[in-house]
């Protein structure tokens, strides 16, 4: 794939806010933006400089709309999973919306077409946007949570459905006496509640009732209990101010608590190792750098960005001629050296990956990373696998990956009044 310059996206949001995006760090040539132009937008983006082969038209002022909201979304929070990298703790699961085929697929199964323009909460977006370009990375496992409510389902309460994304109230729950969930509302200061998805966005369920994030003395759980400049340590369970250099530490579910870029070593808050540094589980390098297999500390760079090997690059992607590369995705070229995102890499003059169909053999694999089959590759049993059709809606299944695209398995034979393939 080759790189364009497509310039620079300013997007005005209310209040006046511009937030600054240059798609020129990481943006294949060949990949749409997907955007709409239109003059009358009071809330968009005016792309710049853009070159003359970009399928955008320059100086054109165009909606925020949600499928450019999701694109800025996937990109900027690969690039603040990259900079950020040691202070997450799923750092590398994080790093595949880097890859952008990975990434529009996760967003697509997530939000499964449901997005209802209207619904469109344009102050909520920039809260999203001015989190993930912030370079901060303190609590930095929570940067993509501020972006849950800028995006809303228009499914009513009662309304069936497969996930809290398609919910007017995003609250998707499961229901105990049927097969399937249903949209429920969600709820406010002082409702009980078992997770924060029973409550309201902005609320966290601490001590089974719906409440706002403790301030400093008050008691948690978890960090995500806290306000955002705090942290829960192990004892006592109050919510603290995040600790600074010399402070001690303990990294938890919502990453390493040290503030900003320092990071938790051997127990301590200490600025992290660099480029070569000596590195470890307990000694970490700091963040936008990885610890190599040889233990040392080596920088990351986003896709196509210069490698020296694949360590440099983002999951996913491997270092070829001194680039980092994504895996190829199907019906794209594919080799030894650069293996296929989904699907296998059929031999020929030049190989291209391609799904298997029911009756060929598969690694065990399913979904959009690693996946091989036009279908499901489904245990045979005795170490063998194979790929077989997917089931129709009723089929009696045990794993969504089963059940054909737009439906899922609910239930357990075991534990649930059923197991089969359901659909909103």
């Amino acid at each position: 794939m080759r790189r364009a310059a497509l310039g620079v996206l300013i997007v005005t949001l209310a209040g006046g806010c511009s937030f600054v995006y240059d798609f020129d760090q990481f943006y294949p040539a060949d990949a749409a933006i997907g955007v709409d132009a239109g003059a009358d937008a009071q809330d968009g983006a005016t792309i710049l400089d853009a070159s003359p082969d970009a399928d955008v038209d320059v100086d054109a002022e165009v909606p925020l709309t949600p499928e450019l909201f999701l694109e800025l979304v996937r990109q900027l929070a690969c690039t603040k999973a990259l900079r950020c990298a040691n202070k997450l703790l799923a750092a590398e699961i994080i790093q595949l919306l880097c890859h952008e085929d990975i990434g529009r697929d996760l967003f697509a199964q997530q939000y499964r077409g449901t997005i209802d323009p209207s619904r469109f909460d344009l102050s909520a977006a920039e809260v999203c946007l001015i989190s993930l370009s912030s370079a901060d990375c303190s609590r930095s496992n929570e940067f993509l949570a501020d972006c849950d409510d800028a995006l809303r389902g228009n499914t009513a309460v009662g309304g069936s459905c497969l996930s809290g994304y398609e919910c007017a109230s995003g609250a998707c729950v499961e229901q105990e006496s049927m097969c399937g969930r249903i949209c429920e509302t969600r709820g406010s200061v002082a409702a009980l509640c078992s997770d924060n998805a029973d409550c309201e966005p902005q609320l966290r369920c601490r001590g089974a009732a719906c409440q706002l994030r403790g301030r400093a003395g008050d008691g948690c759980d978890q960090t995500d209990d806290c306000a955002t400049t705090l942290w829960c340590p192990s004892g006592p369970r109050l919510c603290t101010v995040v600790p600074d250099v010399g402070d001690p530490c303990e990294p938890d579910l919502s990453g390493d608590p040290c503030r900003g870029s320092l990071v938790c070593t051997l127990g301590v808050c200490e600025v992290g190792g660099d480029g070569a540094a000596i590195c470890a589980d307990d000694r970490p390098c700091r963040p936008g750098f990885r610890c190599s297999p040889s233990n040392a500390c080596v920088d990351l760079v986003e896709p196509y960005g210069p490698c020296l090997s694949t360590q440099n690059c983002p999951s996913f992607h491997e270092c070829i001629s001194e680039a980092c590369v994504p895996f190829p995705a199907l019906g794209e070229p594919c080799s030894g050296v650069l293996p296929c995102l989904q699907g296998v890499c059929i031999p020929g003059p030049e190989g291209i990956c391609t799904l298997q169909p029911a009756g060929m053999p598969c690694s065990g694999a399913n979904g959009p990373v690693g996946g091989q089959c036009e279908g499901f590759c489904r245990d045979e049993g005795r170490g063998v696998y194979a790929c077989v059709d997917l089931l129709p809606l009723g089929g009696r299944c045990v794993e969504d990956a089963e059940c054909a695209i737009g439906s899922e398995c609910f239930g357990s034979a075991a534990t649930a009044v059923c197991a089969e393939c359901v659909a909103p």
